[in-house]
């Protein structure tokens, strides 16, 4: 008998065939067994009060964060908008400064590598045009090195 009670709690029963009355709701299911809504009603708010917290309350913040502690992929992301920056307003010397943040020692040689990462995964040609004219202007003014200010 407690199997039977067990099961009749959980699950929804279809009527009989030759019972008229259509297949019970969920509504119905719910009302029987108030202890199903209570657990789905909980569940619901205790969701939504996690979201509330998370993202209202207590948000991720990112303190003292550089450059330098990217991703790969994402450093040649960023070496990629200093380039684009570059190629916009031709400041040597900013382009340096935010090149400085990744920690490379050589800067020159930072660029090529993200372009020749970016030449590989076959990126647009002006993007890589504007990064290896950073390089360039880099070796340039700065040695063959590369080195920054």
């Amino acid at each position: 008998m407690p199997k039977r009670r067990f099961l009749r709690l959980f699950l929804v029963h279809r009527a009989p065939e030759r019972d008229t009355r259509a297949a019970a709701s969920s509504c119905e299911t719910m009302k029987r067994n108030p202890l199903a809504l209570f657990a789905v009603c909980g569940l619901a708010i205790g969701v939504l009060l996690g979201l509330w917290y998370g993202w209202r309350v207590s948000p991720v913040r990112y303190v003292s964060t550089t450059p330098d502690l990217l991703r790969q992929d994402y450093r040649d992301d960023y070496v990629l908008m200093v380039a684009e920056a570059y190629a916009a307003d031709h400041d040597l010397g900013l382009a340096a400064q935010h090149l400085s943040r990744l920690g490379a020692s050589e800067m020159g040689a930072e660029v090529r590598a993200s372009a020749a990462r970016y030449t590989a995964a076959g990126y647009a040609e002006s993007d890589l045009r504007k990064l290896y004219g950073l390089a360039v202007d880099l070796e340039n003014a700065f040695g063959s090195a590369g080195g920054g200010p």
